[in-house]
């Protein structure tokens, strides 16, 4: 029985618990009301910890003092602000979710989850600016109306690997050493590859680098192998590239490693792997001119190759490759002189050409120690930057790497067939010639192989 009733008012009740309804005679809770409520401002001291239905519940400010959970199957839209107090939490049902933009303005006082799941497990419509944690990466993105971007991993470690190489004596060796970016200092081993080799190129993601082709003892190959930045380790067997090459022109975005053409002699094939899975290369296009031992470097977008040699001149012009896509090279400025065997690296926005041997190619293999740079996004022509400590080559592997700030330029041959066991470095914001960084303890100094888990082309998918 009710404590009161209005004979009027027929649909308002106060039960003896307490309880007040609306519409309703046997109200569970202090207000019931089954039909729609419209009010300016809701406040509540005491809590409200469930909201059954949104549509048409409120369209001005909600500030809540208690936990909110919205029932999978409600639906509506909400307008305005939703206030979450410290130490409460709201429990979205996926009822609720199933459209964006449901929640105009949304305050989290502590953390907000998004979605997650594997690279394959992403959302297939999403809308511009959606979030999603990639398990595979260990990272979040966001979707930007066409590609799954990279928010800034602040975890990568800034760690370079060196693979292979060539001795003093001319011997192929398996060495890998590592060296922390961000510091001064020597290499330090890390572990060897399958074999014997040297040309060994390499490209590499946040959390892997992956080691393409090579020159061992008996000829060029085709094995693709990965390891782990963060750990030591020898190489693990990933799959095969599309045929035998060394000297590959290898770029990466955070998930696709590519090998833009080969040295061996000039080849225009281009390949690409999903770095986080294993399996054989697959076509990705050609390049848009055919040549050999170009200089490497990636944007969060673009992948390039920097002039380099077809056999018989050494080629100025430059060329591109967007990453997330496949498709062939498009030709685009210049360096003020061609060189073959350079260092290419860059970081976000800046690319670099460093050495290289010509323009000439032919002994005694006259090096240089010129370092020019472009900006990617504009696809213009180089720039003078500074210039090495030494004439030098890396005679045909990457040799090079960088993080956000710095590029490295690692070993190579100083003149003739001298090999060197420098390390350079410059930073990418600022021009001027290169300082020391260290040197390689490595037995190997020339034609080595380079990745690091912080180059420009991270970000990019």
């Amino acid at each position: 029985m009710a404590k009161v009733r209005f004979s009027h008012l027929d649909d308002f009740v106060l039960k003896d618990d307490g309880n007040v309804g609306i519409q309703t005679s046997l109200p569970s809770a202090k207000v019931e009301v089954a039909g729609t409520v419209r009010a300016a401002n809701i406040k509540s001291s005491s809590g409200i910890t469930t909201v059954v239905s949104l549509d048409g519940y409120a369209n001005q400010d909600m500030e809540y003092s208690d936990s909110i959970t919205i029932d999978s199957g409600d639906s509506g839209t909400l307008s305005g602000e939703i206030v979450i107090g410290a130490g409460l939490t709201m429990t979205v049902g996926t009822g609720v979710t199933s459209g964006q933009g449901r929640i105009n303005s949304l305050k989290v006082s502590n953390t907000f989850n998004p979605p997650i799941g594997s690279s394959d497990e992403r959302p297939s419509a999403p809308k511009p600016g959606a979030l999603f944690y990639n398990k595979d990466f260990r990272t979040i993105e966001y979707w930007d109306g066409s590609f799954w971007r990279q928010v800034d991993n602040t975890t990568r470690s800034g760690r370079e690997l060196t693979f292979g190489g060539k001795d003093t004596a001319g011997n192929r060796e398996s060495d890998i050493h590592y060296i922390q970016i961000s510091t001064l200092g020597n290499s330090q081993s890390f572990g060897n590859l399958t074999g014997i080799r040297r040309q060994v190129s390499a490209c590499g993601s946040a959390i892997r680098a992956l080691t393409m082709g090579g020159s061992g003892p008996g000829g060029d190959t085709n094995e693709i192998a990965y390891y782990t930045f963060a750990s030591e380790g020898s190489a693990i067997d990933f799959g095969n590239l599309q045929g035998a090459k060394q000297t590959c022109c290898c770029v990466s975005s955070s998930t696709r490693g590519i090998s833009y053409g080969s040295g061996g002699s000039p080849y225009n094939q281009i390949d690409y792997v999903e770095i986080s899975t294993l399996g054989d290369a697959q076509d990705f296009g050609d390049m848009a001119t055919a040549k050999r031992l170009g200089a490497p470097a990636s944007s969060p977008t673009r992948g390039f190759s920097i002039s380099g040699y077809d056999d018989s001149n050494v080629i100025t012009k430059n060329e591109y490759i967007t990453i997330a896509s496949k498709g062939n090279g498009t030709n685009f400025g210049d360096v003020s002189a061609g060189s073959l065997g350079g260092y290419g690296t860059a970081n976000t926005t800046r690319a670099i050409i460093a050495a290289g041997a010509g323009p000439h190619y032919n002994s005694p293999y006259p090096r240089t120690k010129r370092i020019e740079y472009f900006e990617m996004a504009s696809l213009g022509e180089s720039i003078s930057f500074g210039e090495l400590s030494r004439l030098t080559s890396n005679g045909g592997a990457t040799g090079s790497c960088s993080n956000s700030t710095r590029g490295l330029f690692t070993g190579g041959y100083s003149d003739g067939s001298n090999e060197t066991n420098n390390i350079d470095y410059v930073t990418f914001s600022s021009t001027g010639n290169a300082a020391d960084f260290g040197d390689l303890t490595s037995q190997a100094y020339a034609q080595i192989g380079t990745a690091s888990d912080s180059h420009g082309g991270l970000g990019g998918f």
